[in-house]
């Protein structure tokens, strides 16, 4: 089967052979149509003759199919090639764990390394998958060091009928030195399993050591049955005790002992992560005076205490509490960690940021936005925002087909829709819903933005910014930016781009000349950027929360606290007032003069994955949600109310927008239709 390098499987052109494993190889390919690399996972030809393989094989694809989360690498294709089935997923450039980390490593990295994983496996198991080879060569760290899950070849469904097994009993499926005692038992398993290997792998991060060895894998399994788990603390001197104990519950021997879900360890991870708990630095011995050091390491700490809390004070009217009495750290049945509020340090994401660089301010044009006339005019709307009573009267009024939509908006003067796929930019006339022009580009167009005076559109695909005078339809330049842009959004200047980036970063940048006049660093990793219409604010949504800066000064504003999941969506509200934001299960608002959260919205029982896309109506009263689970929800945030459910997609739904208007609702989703909506 070496001989499929140079071979042309569909539309991929296989290079190189990447890696092989117990029922296939996997390739890098070139994808001829949209000039991307692939990774294609073939089958391999002495499993393509058993059933239970191939029916294993088929199912991965399926399966894969489901999974939606920034840290699973995605599939893009399925087929059969001379008989043999193939995956297409998107090719990582990166490194596996076990490769890239030379172990031991301090227990906060080996944390902060595994809570985007815990984050992905928790969006697995909410659609009931398992993945059950949860180990160091299965997790790639990308090119701007992001953690990826790879390889679900090996998953369970849960609630798959027991006449349906594939896996037979007595025999378990997984890589022994990481499986959990009811998985080398060949029993059932659920999501405690992979809990159950998380602890394993923590346990190596953290040691350096895997903690059963043995010469057989029978005999590794054995160990994981009936051994007592190694004391971290022998093994690494000064581990704190919480950082032990959460590994040791994550690895009891019964599943009910352990942690019951994802999001319970990720919980108890965060709260240690972001404690007092000192660090276990030991991992490169210091054999300096230890008395020296730790005189040293007290004086600068009083001092950056004091002079910290000074500045605080000053700036913010924040007083620190000045009790230092602290209790022992516990855990509560359902497995969360609890940590007093004198234990827990604050987080400054402008901690070790870079200087600020002026902004040169300019005073916002004033717009006139003229409506053109109704989109299909048979709707029998009057006029005005579409009121809250009536929402749950809103009904699919028209539909475009074959455009995968990744990104979508509608221009200001209401002239024009724009949307964002697989292959370029498509042009729609809002009046008749059909498409007029189409903006072809080599790369996927991630996200598109039109300046307020609806002269300028921009693109990202790649690294690349794409700059387009929408009159002439011409592109007129091109911004290039370092590490992996997520987002863009302008400023209301016209003239200036905000562009968020995978390593935590906020560029600013002149359109016209790619001069980057300012950057605004975050503490992790940026997924979507949004400004404030009176353009007073920047918020960015991150692995961890959202984060919000003044501008120009770039000054962080500390609110939007108590965030830990990761925000893929992000909008202000148009009075600038509010700032909602979109994680996996839940909707935040916040007050932004306040910093507090004054709407907190749990999706349904059973939602699972992100929600990918907010938006306001142009009155503020409603807000839009567009998530993985294919349906839009519109809410009424006066009163903190669904107001209805808009069931149609067949697919994630990725971009979703409010008319200038307000009287009509756009929907855009991966299966290449856009929707749209309105009153009957």
């Amino acid at each position: 089967m070496d001989n499929l390098i140079g071979a042309v499987i569909g539309r991929y052109r296989v290079t190189d052979l990447l890696g092989e494993g117990g029922m296939s190889k996997v390739y890098k390919a070139v994808d001829t149509v949209l000039e991307r690399f692939v990774a294609i996972k073939v089958l391999l030809p002495e499993r393509q003759g058993k059933e239970t393989f191939l029916s294993r094989f088929d199912r991965e694809a399926k399966v894969l199919a489901q999974l939606n989360h920034p840290h699973i690498v995605k599939v893009l294709d399925y087929g059969q090639y001379q008989g043999m089935p193939y995956l297409v997923m998107e090719y990582i450039s990166g490194t596996t764990l076990n490769k890239k980390y030379r172990t031991p490593i301090p227990w906060r990295q080996a944390f902060q390394l595994l809570l985007p994983i815990i984050r992905a496996l928790e969006s697995a198991h909410r659609i009931k998958v398992v993945h059950r080879d949860v180990k160091p060569s299965n997790i790639i760290i990308n090119e701007v060091d992001q953690p990826m899950l790879t390889d679900f070849g090996v998953v369970k469904i849960l609630e798959e009928e027991q006449g349906q097994a594939l896996t037979m009993t007595g025999v378990g499926i997984g890589t022994p030195a990481y499986m959990s005692p009811e998985q080398g038992q060949g029993l059932e398993v659920d999501a405690r399993s992979d809990i159950y290997s998380i602890g394993i792998v923590l346990f190596e991060l953290i040691t350096g050591e895997k903690p059963f060895v043995a010469n057989t894998a029978v005999e590794v399994a054995l160990k994981h049955l009936s051994e007592s788990i190694p004391s971290l603390s022998t093994i690494i001197k000064d581990i704190p005790g919480p950082v032990e104990q959460l590994i040791r519950k994550a690895m009891a021997k019964k599943p009910e002992d352990r942690f019951q879900s994802m999001q319970a360890l990720a919980y108890s991870m965060e709260t240690i992560l972001y404690s007092d708990l000192g660090d276990n630095r030991n991992a490169k011995r210091d054999h300096r005076n230890p008395s020296k050091i730790w005189v040293f390491i007290l004086g600068i700490t009083l001092l950056v205490i004091a002079t910290g809390t000074f500045l605080l004070t000053r700036s913010t009217g924040y007083t620190q509490d000045k009790s230092t009495t602290t209790t022992p750290t516990t855990y509560t049945e359902s497995g969360h960690l609890l940590i007093t509020p004198s234990q827990v340090s604050k987080i400054n994401p402008t901690q070790g940021h870079e200087s600020p660089t002026q902004i040169i301010e300019k005073t916002p044009s004033t717009f006139v936005i003229t409506p053109t006339n109704p989109l299909p005019t048979d709707t029998g709307i009057d006029g005005g925002v579409i009121d809250p009573k009536i929402a749950s009267r809103l009904i699919e009024i028209n539909r475009l087909e074959k455009i995968s939509t990744v990104t979508l908006t509608w221009s200001p003067n209401s002239k024009w829709i724009f949307v964002g796929g697989s292959a370029g930019i498509a042009i729609i006339n809002p009046d008749t819903f059909q498409q007029e022009y189409f903006l072809k580009t080599s790369e996927v167009v991630n996200s598109v933005t039109v300046s307020s005076n609806s002269q300028i559109l921009t693109a990202l695909t790649g690294r690349s910014i794409l700059v387009w005078d929408i009159g002439t339809r011409k592109q007129i330049g091109s911004v290039n930016i370092q590490g992996s842009p997520m987002s863009i959004t302008f400023l209301p200047d016209n003239e200036t781009l905000a562009i968020a980036t995978l390593d935590g970063k906020i560029y600013l940048v002149k359109i016209q000349t790619g001069e980057v006049i300012k950057t605004i660093l975050g503490n992790y990793g940026g997924w979507c950027v949004s400004t404030s219409p009176d353009g007073k604010m920047i918020a960015m949504g991150t692995s961890q929360g959202a984060l919000l800066w003044e501008l120009p000064s770039g000054a962080w504003m500390p609110i939007l606290t108590g965030q830990n999941d990761l925000v893929k969506s992000i909008t202000f509200s148009p009075d600038s007032q509010y700032l909602a934001t979109g994680s996996t299960d839940i909707i935040r608002i916040w007050e932004v003069k306040t910093g507090k959260e004054v709407i907190s919205i749990t999706l349904p029982s059973g939602f699972g994955g992100n929600i990918n896309a907010l938006a306001f109506s142009p009155d503020g009263k409603i807000l839009l949600s567009g998530s993985d689970d294919f349906q839009l929800r519109l809410w009424n945030v006066e009163i903190n109310t669904l107001l209805v459910t808009l069931k149609a997609h067949t697919s994630p739904i990725n971009s979703v927008t409010f008319s200038p208007n307000g009287k009509y609702i756009l929907s855009g989703a991966s299966e290449g239709i856009i929707r749209l909506w309105g009153l009957p």
